[in-house]
């Protein structure tokens, strides 16, 4: 018997992987087509729909599912390394290096919104958790949900305080698109300066959400809930309304 063969993949991760992909792409496709500075007054009424559908249906959503399918790949890599015994934190520091690498280069050549880079950073923590009891684990994630809050909160503060108005948007995307449709120095020069805004929003909208979704999913993880889902949810169907 294989090593393969003795601890098959979790093809349910795969789908969901596939599935938190599509959904981060749908959200993320207006700005990979435009400039962050999003000019609303030039919307249509489809416009306005489509946003509305995206923010209540996409928008926070798929990327926490990925985050944790992350948490759950982590589980895998450990358990592999602990069994080949391989295990070393050097070994995963060089992989989170090369993710970090991959994302710097990503930011900085070709998508302002990477979140490579922080699943680098905050991947570290994985590597400090790995031996918490489950327990742990829970309290932690649920702490993290309440930090959360907090940073979101302050995000609508910052939004409501906000003095540029929307002559201000207006500007900034003019000159956003003709920095990207001009030569590459324009364009990186462009993308760095739109990175200060993308690095204040994401740390406070993004980061502990991450961190508690790696948490829940490397404890998932550890309760194989996704070798054979249907028979966990079956146990466990109570929980399905709280994970809704």
């Amino acid at each position: 018997m294989t090593a393969s063969t003795a601890h098959p993949r979790a093809l349910a991760a795969d789908l969901l992987r596939g599935v938190a992909l599509f959904g981060i792409l749908v959200v993320n496709l207006p700005f990979l087509a435009n400039t962050i500075y999003v000019d609303a007054a030039a919307w249509t009424g489809a416009d306005a729909m489509a946003q509305f559908v995206v923010r209540l249906l996409f928008e926070a959503k798929f990327y926490i599912l990925f985050a944790a399918l992350f948490g759950y790949g982590f589980h895998g890599l450990h358990t592999a390394a602990v069994r080949a015994a391989t295990s070393s934190g050097w070994r995963y520091a060089r992989r989170l290096t090369g993710l970090l690498g991959f994302g710097v280069l990503h930011a900085t050549c070709l998508f302002v919104g990477d979140i490579l880079v922080s699943y680098a950073a905050l991947g570290a923590a994985l590597w400090w958790v790995r031996d918490w009891s489950d327990r742990r684990l829970v309290r932690a994630a649920l702490a993290m949900l309440g930090v959360a809050l907090v940073g979101r909160g302050l995000l609508g503060v910052g939004v409501a305080l906000d003095p540029t108005t929307p002559t201000d948007v207006a500007a900034m995307h003019a000159t956003a698109t003709a920095a990207y449709r001009g030569t590459f120095t324009t364009a990186l020069a462009q993308r760095l300066d739109d990175l200060i805004a993308f690095y204040i929003f994401t740390p406070l909208f993004n980061w502990p959400t991450m961190i508690a979704a790696f948490l829940l999913g490397y404890l998932g993880a550890r309760r194989r809930i996704l070798a054979r889902p249907g028979a966990y949810w079956r146990r466990h169907r109570r929980a399905l309304p709280w994970l809704a």
